[in-house]
């Protein structure tokens, strides 16, 4: 379903809120958020496992990039092929 990017950069208070608003209401499988640099421990901390999705940080030049995918329910992953004992 492609995906959302939302630059919030400039935002450092309420930075978790607002990118759990930006989650909640988007439709894509992907989200991209570009958040100030060395912002990753409060994302970890904020978010701990994800709940229903994946994440991922990559560093850029002046920001730091969050990547978020939705997870896929346990076992509907076509990719996989996981035998039931």
């Amino acid at each position: 379903m492609g995906s959302d990017f939302h630059d919030l950069s400039q935002v450092a208070c309420g930075l978790v809120p607002a990118m759990l608003e930006h989650l909640t209401q988007s439709k894509a499988d992907e989200v991209v958020f570009h958040i100030r640099a060395g912002m990753k421990a409060e994302i970890l901390s904020g978010f701990g496992s994800g709940g229903v999705w994946d994440f991922a940080f990559r560093h850029g030049v002046g920001h730091d990039e969050v990547r978020f995918k939705r997870r896929r329910p346990a076992g509907t992953d076509p990719r996989l092929t996981i035998l039931d004992y």
